[in-house]
């Protein structure tokens, strides 16, 4: 259910814009800038940021020059949650794999912003969500391998149930079936305030 179009009207309603989001070459986006927290599904959040910036000082891959080695950038992303379609929000750790050869790498602020930006957003289930992030992604690295992706329910350092001794007098419900949960408050137009007490 999320749309570009979503995203450009969050992008509108959010604190002054970065000018990082658009910076001149030689900048990184959003990095160092005081940002919001989108609202809304935003892919204009990605900052793609060329390789060759520190491959051509090298005298690497200049003029398509074969490179000398091979390899993949491999992110864990802690911060990923998302709605499913009876309102009920999950969260995953993802793994995202790009490969050495694209002409871009991510700006990792901006995928922060950009994982975020899907708090809110439901999906009819995780390959849905994948698919789009995949889309999104490919789109900022540019050429022709697409990110490779993983949804893990645990970061690979282990889990805190991991350490801890088993609690068999608790049943976790997480992976419940739940028929609907409303959620007024995610869907506010105006700030939540609460009052102290």
């Amino acid at each position: 259910r999320c749309s570009a179009d979503e995203g450009r009207r969050a992008t509108a309603r959010m604190s002054p814009p970065s000018e990082g989001l658009h910076a001149p070459d030689g900048a990184l986006g959003v990095l160092g800038e005081k940002v919001g927290t989108p609202d809304a599904y935003d892919p204009s959040q990605l900052f793609p940021v060329p390789r060759a910036r520190g491959r051509t000082p090298l005298g690497l891959g200049i003029n398509g020059a074969p490179l000398p080695f091979t390899g993949e950038d491999v992110w864990n992303c802690y911060e990923l949650s998302w709605l499913m379609p009876n309102g009920v929000p999950r969260r995953r750790v993802l793994e995202l794999r790009v490969a050495h050869s694209t002409p871009n790498i991510v700006e990792s602020k901006s995928l922060k912003l950009y994982l975020n930006s899907l708090n809110f957003c439901e999906f009819a289930s995780e390959d849905a969500l994948l698919a789009t992030i995949r889309a999104d992604v490919h789109a900022t690295l540019g050429g022709d391998t697409p990110p490779e992706l993983a949804l893990h329910a645990h970061s690979h350092q282990g889990s805190l149930s991991a350490r801890v001794p088993p609690l068999d007098s608790f049943t976790c419900i997480d992976d419940e079936p739940i028929e609907r949960i409303e959620h007024p408050l995610l869907e506010a137009h105006e700030p939540v305030r609460l009052r102290p007490g």
